[in-house]
């Protein structure tokens, strides 16, 4: 009888604890949007780290401390919450194009493809795709997939220069020019 009065105890104290972990974590990532709002991007990512330590596994926390960290460009900090997000979530949309963007700008150009093959809001995918394949040297892709990008987007200056650079490495001049 005493244990289980004990165990019950043990039980009730538990689910109380967890309750008030998730209003602490929402409480903090309520103030987080503030600061962020306000631009004090450093006290905001302070209140987003303390909504991540109430739960772990709060998605939203991850994603805009992930985007406070790109804006103070903490870019390594920002590639880890949006791995975290994007491994608790791995449909989010938000974390898989930041994290396209990000992986593109570190030259890790297979994971930026692999992203952004699932990437649905990225207007730009095929440029991104594009030019990852470019500098991959598997210049077959990189052509079809520049080319559709350069027919919907005729004035972009890169993606014709990477489709003349991507022809005159295939060895192909005229086309080049």
């Amino acid at each position: 009888m005493k244990k289980l009065f004990i165990f019950s105890c043990i039980i009730a104290f538990c689910v109380a604890a967890s309750a008030q972990n998730k209003d602490s974590a929402s409480f903090y990532f309520k103030k987080g949007l503030e600061e962020k709002t306000g631009r004090r991007y450093l006290v905001a990512s302070n209140h987003f780290n303390k909504a991540i330590e109430f739960n772990a596994g709060y998605v939203d926390a991850y994603i805009e401390d992930g985007l406070v960290n790109k804006e103070m460009r903490r870019t390594d900090a920002s590639k880890q919450d949006f791995e975290k997000a994007l491994a608790l979530d791995p449909n989010n949309e938000i974390a898989i194009k930041e994290l396209t963007e990000l992986y593109f700008n570190y030259r890790q150009f297979q994971n930026a493809i692999d992203l952004a093959q699932k990437c649905k809001t990225c207007a730009d995918k095929d440029k991104t795709m594009g030019v990852a394949y470019y500098y991959l040297e598997d210049y077959g892709k990189a052509e079809k997939l520049l080319l559709a990008y350069a027919n919907k987007n005729p004035n972009d200056a890169e993606a014709a220069y990477t489709i003349a650079r991507n022809y005159s490495q295939m060895g192909v001049e005229i086309k080049s020019i």
